[in-house]
């Protein structure tokens, strides 16, 4: 692997985490949307949807940039050093499972972390409030899960449509 394999591969990686700190901003996005709906446009609301709506697009659009432009990225901070680096025994398979691991491993453990945290913020106050966070939760469980337990075939996936893209 070369500096700008490795780059590109770090630029792909911090796209993904990127996309998964999003997923635990989707319940105060779309509690933040709902409320515009159910004070009528009360300004004090819309300026709070604002304030929630902007960072999400921008951190969506630049974790989606990382992920297709990597290579771009990679370009621009490597300093056009093409040496390959020999004293890595590892494949890149092996390195992409590994990273799909961790983010799985830091994912379950977040969202493990927010079931109670849920059900104290809002109590029996908001039932389908409680109802979207637990499903929301258990959706990123999920996704951990099979980050985990399904890295090689997801490794193996990606790698199967980027030669078919080929």
């Amino acid at each position: 692997m070369t500096k700008k394999d490795i780059l590109t591969l770090a630029c792909k990686i911090l796209g993904l985490y990127l996309l998964i700190i999003l997923l635990f901003q989707i319940e105060g996005l779309l509690l933040s949307i709902s409320s515009l709906f159910l004070t009528k446009g009360q300004r004090l609301e819309i300026y709070q949807s604002i304030i929630i709506l902007v960072p999400f697009i921008i951190y969506t659009c630049l974790a989606i940039f990382l992920i297709k432009k990597s290579n771009i990225v990679a370009n621009k901070l490597n300093l056009h050093d093409d040496k390959i680096i020999t004293n890595i025994n590892i494949t890149k398979d092996e390195l992409q499972e590994s990273a799909y691991n961790i983010i799985g491993i830091v994912l379950i453990a977040n969202a493990i972390i927010g079931i109670p945290k849920q059900a104290i913020r809002f109590g029996d106050r908001f039932t389908t409030v409680i109802y979207t966070g637990i499903i929301i939760t258990l959706i990123q469980i999920v996704i951990g899960i099979y980050l985990v337990l399904g890295s090689k075939g997801l490794v193996k996936l990606i790698t199967k449509l980027k030669d078919r893209k080929q």
